[in-house]
């Protein structure tokens, strides 16, 4: 990374950055870092991963996504540099992620901001955003995830995130696993950095009583994102926020796609819970989340994505425990369940209901009318009837775009226009 930003001319010696590294909560910790340095008056830049509708939204300047203006602008001075660079380079072109990073990068410096608050990619060490000298570094809930990039264990991940820990840089966390504490401590130790534990149960006493971003779970980020935010203001000699304002900021902080309520413009009685969870841990937290803001007596639906290289089953069993661990006497949890693709748009009605082990509308049929394959789909539902047993006796349907799934669901509120209607959308963050 060094050797491409020497390419590009873009000199980060004196950027100021928040660096975050986590399995769970990362981007959410970041968003809230962000909004509390904006409060005190900061020109912030935030680079998180993964886009929901265009990369536009991993470049935010004040909070806000930069222009395609912008983005093109700077897009074509890092290309054209590396492609003039390219012969005389033995590292080549840069692989999509680091490009990202370093049109990232390129934006902050030249946009002249005040901070950039940085969301690690995948793991740490050996991550594109490693380049970058913090001013401090946090890493939040640890867990398994990318297993096959960063290792079977949580002791194996914790030194992976531990990565971005450097000399002299305090490094923030706040209760992990015990193999993956032993694990930070120690690499800490070893690089020099500052390790701190930060104490949620005095911080938690600080936050407002509902975050912008929801979820019970949200609250130890909001502590954690205190800690790092305070800490980057004293390093850069800057004034302490003070308790109004930290409570402003996170009050009006917003992360889309995570714990995110959306009200249906079509439909005023249908409700999209929106949380991209795609970990064990992450999913209980999000059901839990849902559960609690869904409300009383609605009809439940579920509508579920999640890539191919992950196993939906730990998180189908976590979905269900904890839906029913928090239902209400009447509820049969979900009234249907919908499998997508990742597809958004519309594909006019491309649904296949299993009944009776069997797909009514068939592979062959679907490839005929130009139609995504929805195997996966089809496994998905088998493994969630699986899961489910007698806990689940509504319809369950594969669709080949979440815009099918929804468009069912209006339809479901169209026949029955005085019942309340929650959607959980969740399994990935591509949904």
């Amino acid at each position: 990374m060094n050797e491409f930003l020497k390419r590009i001319d873009c000199d980060i010696s004196a950027l100021n950055v928040v660096h975050v590294a986590g399995t769970k909560g990362k981007g959410s910790t970041c968003a809230m870092v962000e909004r509390l340095l904006r409060e005190q008056g900061l020109r912030t830049g935030l680079f998180t991963s993964p886009h929901l509708i265009t990369e536009t939204e991993r470049f935010r300047i004040e909070g806000k996504a930069v222009s395609n203006q912008l983005f093109i602008d700077h897009y074509w001075h890092v290309y054209t540099k590396l492609k003039e660079s390219n012969k005389d380079s033995e590292f080549g072109m840069p692989t999509w992620f680091r490009m990202v990073t370093l049109l990232g990068l390129h934006i902050f410096v030249h946009e002249r901001v005040d901070v950039a608050v940085v969301e690690v990619g995948v793991g740490g060490r050996a991550d594109a955003t490693n380049c970058v000298s913090p001013v401090v570094c946090g890493v939040t809930a640890l867990g398994l995830d990318h297993t096959d990039v960063l290792g079977d264990t949580i002791a194996e991940i914790a030194a992976e995130k531990a990565g971005i820990f450097k000399t002299g840089v305090p490094a923030l966390s706040y209760t992990q696993p015990a193999d993956a504490a032993v694990v930070l401590r120690e690499r800490a130790e070893r690089v020099g950095a500052p390790y701190r534990l930060v104490d949620t149960h005095d911080a938690l006493a600080r936050l407002p009583p509902h975050l912008g971003i929801g979820g019970a779970h949200q609250r130890h980020n909001a502590a954690l994102a205190l800690a790092l935010a305070a800490t980057f203001l004293e390093r850069t000699g800057r004034a302490p926020l003070t308790d109004a304002a930290q409570q402003q900021a996170l009050r009006r902080c917003q992360w889309p796609g995570r714990a995110h309520v959306v009200a249906d413009p079509l439909a005023p009685r249908l409700r999209l819970h929106i949380d991209g969870a795609h970990t064990a841990d992450s999913m209980r937290a999000a059901t839990r989340w849902f559960a609690a803001t869904r409300r009383p007596s609605s009809t439940l639906v579920l509508l579920f994505a999640c890539c191919k290289t992950r196993d939906p089953a730990p998180l189908f069993e976590n979905l269900l425990e904890n839906i029913e661990a928090n239902a209400n006497e009447t509820d049969d949890t979900f009234a249907s369940v919908f499998f997508s693709t990742f597809r958004t748009d519309s594909l006019n009605g491309a649904t296949r209901e299993r009944g009776e082990h069997a797909w009514r509308t068939s592979e062959e049929r679907a490839a005929a009318h130009g139609l995504p394959s929805l195997t996966w789909q089809q496994q998905m539902a088998s493994m969630f009837q699986s899961a489910a047993g007698e806990r689940h006796r509504g319809a369950v349907h594969c669709v080949a775009s979440a815009g099918d799934a929804l468009q069912c669901c209006r339809a479901l509120a169209q026949r029955h226009p005085h019942q309340d209607i929650d959607v959980f959308v969740t399994g990935s963050l591509y949904l």
